[in-house]
């Protein structure tokens, strides 16, 4: 990568086919201010710095964390099963789950978004974010629970 003229060393991280996305979801509130300071200390302009700040953050409960963190444990344990027996296969399993989540945290997102946009978080926003929430929990609820006794 060239920065002002000298070339530096990037790594890039890049998902496999199977793992891609239509749409990508939006960063946890943690990882884009990460984004938002990096962007400041690179001296980007403040066009593209409030173009960042504007981006929609998933900031799911505590319990969705507790259950994502679960159901991660089964899906590394898949994985690693995947790799062991040469069972490519066994790596999408979890890819409508990935999706399906990844459109509710879009959908939440977005919501939060309109609603901060907008003075006061509307009736609708809340709604949105509740039902994400309970049809999250529901999907990664089998999975959860299995990986929590896996620990």
């Amino acid at each position: 990568v060239s920065v002002d003229g000298t070339i530096v060393q990037a790594v890039t991280l890049r998902a496999a086919p199977w793992m891609r996305l239509r749409r990508d979801a939006p960063p946890s509130a943690r990882y884009k201010e990460l984004i938002v300071q990096g962007a400041v200390e690179l001296g980007l302009s403040d066009a593209y710095v409030s173009m960042l700040s504007a981006l929609p953050a998933a900031s799911p409960s505590p319990a969705l964390r507790a259950l994502a963190t679960a159901h991660g444990v089964v899906a590394v344990l898949l994985l690693r099963l995947s790799a062991a027996l040469g069972a490519p296969w066994a790596r999408r399993v979890f890819a409508p789950v990935r999706a399906a989540c990844y459109a509710l945290l879009r959908a939440q997102a977005s919501s939060r978004a309109e609603a901060q946009r907008g003075a006061a978080r509307s009736a609708s926003a809340t709604l949105v974010g509740f039902t994400s929430e309970a049809a999250m929990a529901a999907i990664l609820l089998p999975t959860a629970a299995l990986g929590a006794s896996a620990r």
